[in-house]
């Protein structure tokens, strides 16, 4: 290509696309309704083959003069039905194919595909191929193949990520991602359950077993590069009105640092191990900043630490659904464990025969081996004014930052519970 056009392949991959905000609830879609089920004689809504090649060479006409801010302009300024028209053209893609490689190509594609519509699971994509992060991008593909996808926007993702990562020791697990996208196990969808309960102080002041709603995780998880991979998606969204998303932290750096500690308390911690596999257990929290994906937990976000969340009294406390700004590494790190399963470690029961029978009755074995000590040590201990305390990211009282086995126990027994028939399961090891 020449080297203006190169210059400008290389600008146009930079170039964000324009972001439209849809009304709430609204589906992100390539063409209006009207193009849902057209009528190839009466659709005025579907180009003539005469329409299509003004449209082309309309588009294409500054790219052949080798003005590519001109081709930016034309590409971007499409109606949504020609748009789709191009997308389907084989003469348009073999005249940009030539000239457009790697990231570059993809910015072509999805700016037709989505009508500058561009959101999230394929924003996060597209943002972290243009960073040539290849782990970040393959976190984000977990994401996008679970929704729905021409075969086309995999061709071209695949012709697109073989180039652009072709120098990355990644590049051939990016690729068989891609091509195996389908097959069994290849990306999970996974849900946790648990329930939980400890001593909290009631409103005379005294000491009570407080029983805690089941919660039910929910999580992406992948296999890539020995290492599994545990994807949550976590939108924020304002306390006050929690209808929008928050987006303007006091402190821009506030998300960035939370993310840091998350992935400094949990990852390099386990190994799964099966005596076939050994994979590192790596957990990689994706932020959002809008309501269009579903995703895996939304955290209302507070700016003053002297009101309460909902459902609380305590000013300042956060829990797994409400974080300060304000809020410490370590808090969010803890409240991030119960995204994974883990429970509370403060305030616990000494035995399973000291919670009241009525409460009992709505915990399983499985809840009742992580909220009591005498589940998590084997050991019963005896009543005690308050309950027990654990020293461990999970509790409270100590400043201790271990995370252990138990505390990722419920998700890797549901990844086992998923493997083929003769796999052997996997075991916890810890670092």
């Amino acid at each position: 290509a020449p080297a203006g056009v190169q210059a400008h392949q290389r600008a146009f991959a930079f170039e964000p696309a324009k972001k439209l905000s849809p009304a709430p609830g609204s589906m992100l879609q390539r063409d209006p309704p009207e193009l849902l089920e057209p009528d190839l004689l009466e659709n005025p809504y579907v180009l003539s083959d005469e329409q299509l090649v003004a449209v082309r060479d309309r588009v294409l006409g500054p790219l052949r003069r080798h003005d590519g801010t001109g081709f930016t302009t034309r590409i971007r300024s499409l109606s949504a039905t020609e748009a789709s028209a191009l997308l389907d053209d084989e003469a348009f893609w073999r005249e940009i194919r030539p000239i457009f490689r790697g990231r570059a190509l993809w910015a072509v594609y999805t700016i037709l595909y989505f009508n500058n519509r561009l959101r999230e699971p394929d924003l996060r994509l597209s943002v972290n191929f243009r960073a040539n992060d290849p782990y970040g991008f393959m976190d984000a593909l977990s994401i996008v193949v679970q929704e729905i996808r021409p075969r086309q926007y995999y061709e071209i993702l695949r012709e697109a990520a073989a180039y652009e990562f072709s120098g990355s020791p990644q590049r051939n697990q990016i690729l068989s991602m891609i091509s195996q996208r389908n097959a069994p196990g290849a990306v999970e969808r996974l849900a946790v359950s648990t329930r939980q309960v400890h001593y909290e102080e009631n409103e005379a002041g005294d000491q009570e077993l407080h029983l805690y709603g089941r919660q039910v995780r929910r999580m992406t998880v992948y296999e890539t590069g020995g290492q599994l991979r545990v994807v949550l998606r976590i939108r924020f969204i304002s306390a006050a009105n929690p209808r929008q998303s928050y987006y303007f932290f006091p402190d821009p750096a506030t998300p960035e640092r939370w993310r840091a500690a998350i992935e400094r308390y949990w990852n390099g911690k386990f190994i799964l191990d099966n005596g076939v596999k050994r994979l590192r257990f790596t957990v990689a929290p994706l932020f959002y900043y809008e309501s269009g994906p579903a995703v895996d937990k939304e955290v209302s976000i507070m700016e003053d630490d002297e009101l309460s969340c909902p459902h609380s009294s305590d000013p300042g406390r956060a829990n797994a659904g409400c974080w300060f700004t304000q809020s410490s590494d370590e808090t969010v790190a803890h409240e991030f464990g119960h995204l994974l399963g883990a429970a509370d470690e403060y305030n616990l029961p000494g035995s399973i025969a000291e919670i009241p029978a009525d409460i009992r009755s709505q915990l399983t074995a499985e809840d009742l081996e992580f909220t009591t000590m005498e589940g998590i040590t084997g050991r019963r201990r005896r009543k005690r004014e308050g309950g027990y305390d654990i020293s461990s990211l999970m509790g409270s009282h100590s400043r201790s930052t271990d995370v252990k086995a138990r505390h990722i126990r419920l998700l890797v027994r549901n990844i086992n519970g998923r493997l083929p028939d003769g796999t052997p399961h996997y075991r916890i090891i810890e670092l």
